[in-house]
């Protein structure tokens, strides 16, 4: 049942508008805590098949000799590694910028599934332009 939900919510998350903190409302700390980590694992692996899809996508493009597509290969896996290194940082920055507190590993967490979120997003969007080539 736990799975349904976190499955459920994080599907109207990725639909947009809704952040994570809202996914795992009305909880408690401990709840909220667990929610948020299965929500994360559910993301992590949507970002990696929209990461998949897109260079699925730039290998067919490769494949009609498309200078454009070269150049895309040459960044999409150096972008993904940025991102990814990236976003620890940045959400630790968020946690100092908070004050600390006892909501400090939510606040990570949030955050973490806030940018995965927006990178799904992105590759997702990328991945659709490029099926109109």
């Amino acid at each position: 049942m736990k799975r349904m939900l976190v499955t459920f919510f994080a599907a109207i998350f990725l639909s947009g508008g809704v952040s994570a903190d809202e996914n795992c409302s009305g909880m408690s700390n401990a709840e909220k805590s667990y929610c948020l980590v299965d929500l994360a694992d559910f993301l992590e692996k949507q970002m990696v098949a929209a990461y998949i899809s897109l260079d699925r996508e730039i290998a067919r493009l490769e494949g009609k000799s498309n200078a454009f597509a070269l150049e895309l290969r040459k960044n999409l896996q150096p972008s993904q590694i940025g991102f990814e290194a990236f976003r620890e940082p940045y959400c630790s920055f968020e946690i100092a910028s908070a004050m600390g507190g006892n909501g400090s590993g939510l606040i990570r967490q949030m955050c973490i599934n806030d940018m995965t979120t927006q990178r799904t997003k992105y590759l997702r969007t990328i991945t659709e332009r490029l099926g109109h080539h």
